[in-house]
């Protein structure tokens, strides 16, 4: 009877063990969350392929984030143009792959309507130092925020946050913690672990507190952020359902607009419908503008 119950015992204790070390958060499964969600690309793309966006070339930065490892940034200066724009500036928190080179769509976008723009890489994408993680993407994009406000002449009246799939988590991060002009929200999704149990099943064992921090849960965070959200998303997106786009939107504490690409995917809304989404842009960031 004693060697039954240290032997039915042992098996609860390794099932447990199992199920913690196969859990998001913890244990082997670390590594794996982390290779799912970050697809860094570094020295691949050449740079020298941007050599100007309307006339306007872009400026290199390099600026530390919170753990000091430097990031890389292009800064295209509107005011620089040959038709000087206005006092908006675009702050774009790119995806989970590649780096800055292949965000010229939203860079057309914004310049187009008169805004500067400042991308960036998080740590380990382009040129940027270090290896990402999740509390660390969010750092990369308070150190960008700030970075502008400090170094390059902006209020934080002045500045729209633009987030794009994972991006649109880092943007509604900083939203919560920096005052902001507005929020572009691109092919986002409600919160990580809601996403990743619609693609793993398995996952759906797991509740949200054995997943990684932060969590990334727009449908939460938009209720608080201060200024308006206008929300962007493909009707086929492959990756992230649409529905994940209209519930965020729902429960935007500011709402402006949500736009809905027919025919367009994941990653394709530029190319599908350009004049829609350059519309889009354009309406937002004109209100905004107006409103200074």
């Amino acid at each position: 009877m004693k060697r039954a119950m240290i032997l039915i015992a042992a098996m609860l204790i390794a099932v447990v063990a199992g199920y913690v070390s196969l859990s998001p958060g913890w244990g082997i499964a670390q590594g794996t969350w982390s290779a799912m969600l970050f697809h860094p690309e570094q020295h691949c793309r050449d740079y020298s392929s941007v050599k100007d966006i309307y006339g306007i070339k872009p400026e290199n930065i390099f600026f530390p984030s919170k753990n000091g490892n430097m990031l890389h940034g292009w800064f295209f200066d509107a005011r620089k143009g040959t038709t000087p724009g206005g006092k908006t500036i675009v702050l774009v928190s790119h995806g989970n792959s590649g780096n800055v080179v292949i965000r010229s769509s939203v860079t057309r976008a914004a310049l187009k309507s008169g805004a500067s723009v400042f991308l960036y890489d998080y740590q380990g994408f382009g040129k940027s130092q270090g290896h990402p993680t999740l509390q660390g993407i969010v750092e990369d994009g308070l150190s960008a925020f700030d970075y502008i406000t400090k170094n390059l002449g902006y209020q934080n009246k002045d500045i729209v946050l633009y987030g794009e799939s994972l991006g649109t988590g880092v943007s509604c991060e900083v939203a919560n913690q920096r005052k902001c002009a507005g929020v572009i929200l691109q092919s986002g999704f409600m919160g990580l672990p809601e996403i990743a149990r619609e693609k793993i099943a398995l996952l759906c064992a797991y509740p949200d507190a054995m997943f990684p921090m932060p969590q990334l849960h727009n449908a939460e965070l938009v209720k608080h952020i201060s200024c308006p959200v206008l929300v962007l998303h493909g009707k086929q997106d492959w990756l992230i359902p649409v529905r994940h786009a209209e519930i965020v939107y729902a429960n935007a504490a500011h709402k402006f607009g949500l736009i809905e690409i027919d025919g367009a995917g994941h990653a394709d809304l530029y190319k599908v419908n350009p004049s829609k989404m350059y519309a889009a842009i354009a309406t937002f960031l004109g209100s905004i503008s107006r409103a200074m």
